[in-house]
């Protein structure tokens, strides 16, 4: 089965929302363990780890379901899984 990467994209949002409508955001380890997991899907987000480490905010991606993460965080996110590059 292919996914392309609008679905995925909406299986990811929809993954951070309901971490967010329990109240928190996801936190760095829980971000990396979700993608280590998950290495096709960091391979489809990463750039928008890249957009928002540099202060963007990947159309919405970051006000949305990463409140209160800061420029590093996104960075440490992409240092751990720098592995997973493809």
């Amino acid at each position: 089965m292919k996914i392309t990467a609008g679905q995925l994209r909406r299986i990811i949002k929809e993954e951070v929302a309901k971490v967010i409508s329990e109240g928190a955001a996801p936190t760095v380890e829980e971000t990396i363990a979700n993608y280590k997991r998950n290495p096709r899907s960091w391979e489809m987000g990463s750039a928008d780890f890249y957009d928002m480490a540099a202060g963007g905010d990947a159309y919405g991606v970051r006000a949305d379901y990463y409140p209160g993460w800061e420029d590093a965080d996104f960075q440490a996110v992409i240092d751990a899984l720098s592995s997973l590059r493809r």
